[in-house]
C-alpha cells in the first residue's frame, strides 16, 4: 500500500513539475 500511495506521488509531482516547465518555457519559445 505504502509503495501504490508513493508511487502515486511520485507521478503527481513528476507531471506538475512537468507541466509547470512546460508552461513557463511555452512563452519563452
Amino acid at each position: 500500500m505504502e509503495l501504490l500511495v508513493a508511487s502515486a506521488v511520485g507521478v503527481l509531482t513528476a507531471a506538475g513539475v512537468y507541466l509547470l516547465l512546460r508552461a513557463h518555457t511555452f512563452p519563452v519559445v
